[in-house]
């Protein structure tokens, strides 16, 4: 009888759990771990707010790696999304964590929305660390957007790992917004961005910024003052100071006025 009532009582349980926010901290001498703690995780207030929202709390043990970190997972145990430490208040955080719900709980039925809709809470699943949401909405976009914005989204997953996969999808956005210079632009960064993290030799690194100027830089001077302004702090952090004071002085050019003078210390900076 007592095993019957235990049973009837886990199952219950079982039914009525929530959601959950496990903790992951570092070790004492982490100051980023020590101050999630003190600031948001012991508060009481995030605590209350957490308790409302219908959120457990659980603390795992002291570890190394990647923390300090609060992750969302399912009643089942699934990740839902996951917060580092972030300069806002305990309250943001709980709005952030009700926020995966909401966006968890769409991605069970995505039909209804369309490619806008998609896009936003896609680009919202990416900034939560929703990696299985992400992937699902990407899917959903791809099969409704007709414009460019998924395929970019999904151009930026794969560049870095992927870059012949990532080649037939700029040409897919190619086919659908031909020459182009704010499409041209954001491919050109991305590729610029994923080559940085893959690639040791400057001329690679920069080429598809290169590139870019060669193209549009006579055509859209808007894209080709930040396109400056981006190789001028690359030249800048490799110590490379003719290139960065080249660059930054036409990216001053083309710059709004208030920018000119702080453009312009980007070449000086790296003397």
């Amino acid at each position: 009888m007592k095993t019957v009532i235990l049973c009837i009582v886990t199952f219950f349980g079982v039914l009525n759990a929530g959601p959950k926010v496990v903790a992951k901290f570092g070790q004492s001498e982490c100051p980023w771990s020590e101050q999630l703690k003190i600031e948001v995780w012991n508060s009481s207030t995030f605590q209350a707010l957490l308790e409302g929202a219908g959120i457990e709390r659980e603390e795992s043990e002291a570890s190394t790696g990647n923390v300090p970190l609060l992750t969302l997972v399912t009643s089942e145990g699934e990740e839902i999304g996951s917060l580092g430490y972030l300069l806002i208040t305990p309250e943001k955080y709980v709005d952030l964590f009700k926020e995966m719900l909401t966006i968890h709980t769409l991605c069970h039925s995505l039909d209804d929305f369309n490619a806008a809709q998609l896009l936003h809470f896609y680009r919202k699943s990416e900034v939560l660390n929703m990696t299985a949401c992400s992937g699902k909405l990407l899917e959903a976009g791809l099969a409704k957007d007709t414009g460019v914005d998924f395929l970019i989204e999904k151009y930026s997953t794969i560049v870095k790992e992927h870059p012949r996969r990532a080649q037939k999808v700029k040409q897919q956005i190619r086919e659908r917004k031909p020459d182009d210079s704010a499409t041209e632009w954001e491919l050109a960064l991305l590729s610029f961005q994923a080559r940085r993290e893959k690639m040791n030799e400057d001329s690679k690194i920069v080429l598809p910024l290169v590139k870019f100027l060669k193209s549009y830089g006579s055509k859209d001077k808007d894209y080709a003052w930040r396109c400056h302004l981006v190789l001028a702090e690359y030249y800048r952090d490799r110590n490379l100071v003719e290139k960065a004071k080249h660059h930054a002085k036409h990216a001053a050019e083309g710059a709004p006025h208030e920018l000119r003078e702080m453009i312009i210390n980007i070449g000086d900076e790296a003397a």
